[in-house]
């Protein structure tokens, strides 16, 4: 859970001057993802097809969390009232950090610049490759994008050439990326994974255009993420456990494992969870009620 008397810094938003993070709108206006143009084209290579990838299957996997019971389950067997995590979770919660890294809103956000050197310093000489062409490409396509996100050039250079290398199964097989996901989960002595649902439209989760919220202390950090209008994660992971593995994880992608305890109808956590994602978002945050006071109550 998010402690509540960690107090969140507010900040003021322009609400009026957002800017989704819709990775589909920003693949076609803003040119955000785009490698490189084919030669005397319009046509583009870029990160599509791998987001695609991770986005695929995400509504199952949302119906089939709503379909568990509440409780604990794992990754043990030793339990006779204990299963599996379904892989339904995984698969959200893997796009859940990819949408933290691609997020262009979070280049200067710590945490995720932190995630972003963890992976960046594991890139062969080979994935630098990214960050060659994408630096050839036309500075007035790329005028745009540094404004609206505040990129330097060589920050905005670096950046998507680090979510190419990444991502790319050509620089490693698997994936940095899924290496470090993996590696995350690996301890589930060191990691906790709650699950809050709100059955039968019994609260409103919001969602931030950082694409998550962060408690940290000395000794553990916490990380929220939205999943739906009814659902959200927090992932909690020891302090120590992050400084054991950020060094080693590229050697392998460990199987998945660890604890999730599905939680419903807790209404504390959730105002909780709605005003942090409030206080650390950018610009803007989004709910499907189109009633202000399911915004305001959790101000």
């Amino acid at each position: 859970m998010f402690h509540t008397g960690e107090k969140a810094r507010g900040k003021e938003q322009n609400r009026n001057e957002a800017i989704s993070v819709n990775i589909i709108s920003n693949l076609a206006a803003k040119n955000l993802y785009t490698l490189t143009f084919v030669e005397d084209s319009a046509n583009q290579y870029n990160l599509e097809t791998w987001f695609n990838r991770h986005e695929s299957g995400y509504e199952e996997a949302c119906n089939h969390l709503r379909t568990l019971p509440a409780g604990r389950l794992n990754t043990t067997t030793a339990n006779a009232d204990t299963v599996k995590v379904p892989d339904a979770l995984w698969r959200i919660l893997r796009l859940k950090f990819l949408g933290i890294l691609r997020n262009p809103h979070n280049h200067k956000n710590l945490f995720a610049h932190r995630l972003h050197q963890t992976l960046r310093a594991r890139l062969p000489e080979v994935g630098f490759e990214f960050v060659r062409l994408i630096s050839k490409r036309d500075p007035k396509r790329i005028e745009a994008i540094m404004q609206d996100y505040r990129f330097s050039f060589l920050g905005y250079v670096d950046w998507l050439g680090g979510l190419y290398g990444m991502l790319s199964e050509g620089v490693a097989q698997p994936s940095l990326f899924e290496r470090l996901f993996c590696n995350i989960f690996a301890e589930p002595e060191a990691v906790k994974i709650e699950l809050f649902r709100y059955p039968e439209n019994t609260g409103l989760c919001l969602f931030g255009d950082s694409s998550f919220c962060l408690q940290a202390s000395a000794k553990l950090f916490s990380v929220g993420v939205n999943i739906s209008h009814d659902m959200f994660a927090i992932v909690h992971l020891q302090t120590d456990r992050w400084h054991a593995f950020k060094n080693t994880f590229h050697h392998d992608a460990p199987k998945l494992q660890g604890q999730v305890r599905i939680i419903d109808d807790d209404q504390t956590q959730r105002l909780l969870f709605n005003r942090l994602c409030i206080h650390q978002a950018h610009e803007a945050v989004f709910g499907q009620s189109p009633n202000i006071k399911d915004y305001l109550e959790a101000v």
